[in-house]
C-alpha cells in the first residue's frame, strides 16, 4: 500500500494500483487550505509546520490543527475534537464526577456550543478509535490529547444488546461493550466543514 504527505511518497506492504491508490487517497484522506495564523501539532503534541495548501494528509501520519486550547482538528479525517476530556462540572479536575451515562452522554455533546459551532455530537467507535495510538500505554490516546486511562463512550450501540453501547478504554486502547446505564468519560467531536 502507498499513501502520501505532501510530496513524499512511501510504501508499505508492497505497492497497490494506481485506482486502489486514487480511492484511497479520495476517501480516507483530506486535502485543506492553509492559513498563516494556524498552529499544527503531530501526535505527540509537538508544534511543526503547517502542510502547504492542497497537501495531501495521511492518517498513517496525522498532522493535528490546534484551535486555541480547547479544539484540535485531525486533517487526516476532518474531525473536530475536543482535546480535553469533558469537565462537565466545570471544576477543571477531571474525575469520575464528570462521567456520564451513554443518553446523558449523547446528550451533552448534542447541546455543546464552542465558538459558535453547535455541531457537536458522540463520536462512533470508528471515530474514537482514531485518537488510540498502541504505542503508549496509562492513556493510549495520542499525546495531543489529554485522556483519561479508563472508558469513553461512543454513540455507536451494540448490535445485540440494546441495552449497551460500544466504548473505548484509553489503558490500553481496548474497545469493549457496556450497559449504557454505566457511566463514563467523553469527549466530543464534530465534521469540521471549514477545511
Amino acid at each position: 500500500m502507498q499513501y502520501f504527505h505532501g510530496n513524499l511518497q512511501r510504501t508499505l506492504y508492497g505497492t497497490v494500483s494506481t485506482a486502489t491508490l486514487a480511492f484511497l487517497t479520495l476517501f480516507s484522506q483530506i486535502s485543506y487550505a492553509q492559513n498563516q495564523a494556524q498552529t499544527c501539532l503531530d501526535q505527540e503534541g509537538e508544534k511543526i509546520t503547517c502542510p502547504d495548501k492542497g497537501a495531501v494528509i495521511s492518517q498513517k501520519e496525522p498532522v493535528f490543527l490546534k484551535k486555541g486550547n480547547k479544539i484540535i482538528t485531525d486533517l487526516s479525517t476532518g474531525l473536530s475534537w475536543e482535546r480535553n476530556t469533558v469537565d462537565k462540572n466545570g471544576d477543571k479536575v477531571i474525575s469520575e464526577k464528570d462521567t456520564l451515562t451513554w443518553k446523558k452522554a449523547n446528550s451533552y455533546c448534542e447541546t455543546l456550543n464552542t465558538t459558535d459551532k453547535d455541531n457537536w455530537r458522540l463520536p462512533t467507535i470508528a471515530e474514537l478509535n482514531t485518537l488510540v495510538d498502541f504505542e503508549r500505554k496509562f492513556p493510549a490516546s495520542k499525546a495531543v490529547f489529554t485522556s483519561q486511562s479508563a472508558y469513553y463512550w461512543s454513540s455507536t450501540p451494540y448490535i445485540d444488546n440494546k441495552a449497551k453501547a460500544w466504548a473505548l478504554s484509553f489503558y490500553y486502547g481496548n474497545n469493549a461493550w457496556l450497559y449504557k446505564s454505566s457511566s463514563l468519560y467523553l469527549r466530543c467531536v464534530r465534521n469540521d466543514t471549514s477545511l
